[in-house]
């Protein structure tokens, strides 16, 4: 299983993107394997981190060109010669809302893809996640309102053109806790949330584990299960009928 993550930045060196802005060849992404459930981090230097943010091509979002935009994480090698970025900007002047894109770019610093995100009001402060699975599927969650978490997933294909597969913005939950987790270790991540069931009322209601699985053509609700104390994830098997209603 291979689970690719970065939350303020995934890269095994500055080299890996030097190679796909200037033509050079790609270091090969992380491979070690995570415990199922969980996924891989890894935790650069901030040297590394700041020299290859610092070469994304932000300018290739078409908005970019002429605004001030800010790289956020980068993913080298999600395909082979495939770099993906998520890019911040402009964000909303009325600051009620933020601006992200997810950007790919070839080995001659060239744009393949761009996909305006746009599940979600807030990308950055609250769930600054990227993560792409082995099926080259791309995570980012956002939250909406004041307890709304929203996931958007972006299909990366072998030719880095992008496809949002976020399905309407249906991959939803009403707290803030949603991302993908690989929880059978397959390589392809489940979307995993958390639902109030309101009972009595949302401050005082229990917590379950609702989770999606892709299912060759879109993500389908496979079940929910009661949050247990200390879990970072579903500890048992989920079904529909556990679901809150």
């Amino acid at each position: 299983m291979r689970v690719v993550r970065s939350v303020a930045l995934l890269l095994a060196t500055a080299a890996a993107l030097v190679g796909c802005t200037s033509g050079g060849t790609p270091a090969p992404a992380p491979t070690s394997s995570p415990a199922p459930g969980r996924s891989p981090t890894a935790t650069p230097t901030p040297t590394d981190t700041a020299a290859a943010l610092a070469k994304v091509p932000v300018h290739l979002v078409p908005v970019c060109a002429t605004a001030v935009c800010v790289p956020i994480a980068v993913l080298p090698q999600v395909r082979p010669g495939v770099t993906v970025a998520l890019v911040r900007g402009p964000d909303a002047a009325e600051q009620l809302h933020q601006t992200a894109y997810l950007l790919s770019v070839g080995t001659a610093g060239n744009r393949l893809g761009v996909v305006r995100l746009l599940r979600g009001d807030f990308f950055f402060d609250s769930l600054p996640e990227l993560i792409c699975d082995q099926l080259v599927h791309c995570f980012i969650p956002a939250t909406s309102g004041a307890h709304t978490g929203v996931m958007n997933v972006v299909a990366v294909d072998s030719a880095g053109e992008l496809t949002d597969i976020s399905q309407g913005g249906t991959l939803s939950v009403d707290t803030v806790e949603l991302r993908p987790v690989d929880l059978d270790a397959d390589g392809a991540a489940e979307i995993v949330g958390r639902v109030n069931d309101y009972t009595p009322n949302y401050a005082a209601g229990g917590e379950y584990w609702m989770v999606w699985t892709w299912t060759g053509t879109r993500y389908a609700p496979s079940g929910c299960r009661k949050v247990q104390p200390g879990e970072e994830a579903p500890g048992g098997p989920v079904t529909l009928s556990g679901c809150p209603r």
